[in-house]
């Protein structure tokens, strides 16, 4: 774009840069980013490169991750937008530093950005989330989902592992990988505790940065701290979990 302009943050180690033609106001967007990503460093490890870059572009949804750069909708309004960066930005960490099978186990990388991004809300309510509420959201999100399809269908098919060829719909595909993802993080996290909760994604980011993780180096991260957590995600992802 000819008319592209920029805006440049340092954080840490790391410059980010902002890239826009339309938003009214970036340096908005550029401080959502900024927050965000010192909020993920401080939580889950530090960012190994030192540049960042994210792009305003004529996406037809709100955001697309790729590694050191982040793509952002230029049909975002003002109550969108922070949503969108503060998961983008996390995807730097689930996809950008620690990799997964994104056709296989979309939930692994998706599912783990989105309960970042409720995570960085839960500590900056100005940005107008809680936790509570996006908890509330998303499960009420899934159990539409499971009464709809129940009814058309006769059965709900609630496993979260499963090839993206296998998603009835962008719907289903959502309140899988999304809202049951978070809705699974969010009560592991009642159930253990902070401390071991974050520890655990911790040493998931610190043992398989630059890898691609599976969904069992996932779950040896966290019963390396101790927690005996195997049933746990076993109920979520092969859908016997009961929500």
């Amino acid at each position: 774009y000819k008319n592209a302009r920029v805006l440049s943050e340092k954080v840490g180690d790391t410059t980010l840069s902002y890239y826009y033609y339309a938003d009214k106001t970036p340096q908005d967007t550029l401080a959502v980013a900024a927050e965000a990503f010192s909020y993920y460093e401080e939580r889950f490890g530090e960012y190994p490169y030192s540049t960042y870059a994210l792009a305003e572009t004529g996406l037809c949804f709100g955001g697309q991750e790729y590694p050191r750069l982040t793509m952002l909708s230029d049909g975002l309004n003002a109550e969108e937008k922070p949503r969108a960066v503060a998961h983008e930005v996390a995807h730097q960490w689930w996809y950008g530093v620690v990799g997964s099978n994104q056709v296989e186990n979309a939930w692994q990388d998706e599912g783990l950005a989105e309960y970042s991004a409720l995570c960085f809300f839960e500590k900056y309510e100005k940005y107008g989330y809680t936790r509570e509420g996006l908890m509330t959201a998303a499960l009420r999100e899934y159990r539409s989902y499971y009464d709809v399809y129940g009814s058309v269908l006769g059965r709900t098919d609630t496993a979260m592992t499963r090839h993206l060829k296998d998603y009835l719909s962008d719907y289903e595909y959502k309140c899988l990988s999304y809202d049951k993802a978070i809705v699974m993080f969010d009560t592991l996290r009642k159930s253990v505790g902070d401390t071991s909760f974050f520890a655990g994604l911790r040493r998931y980011y610190k043992e398989n940065a630059f890898l691609i993780a599976t969904s069992g180096d996932l779950v040896g991260a966290f019963e390396k701290t101790g927690l005996d957590v195997g049933g746990f995600f076993d109920s979520f992802l092969n859908g016997k979990a009961i929500l």
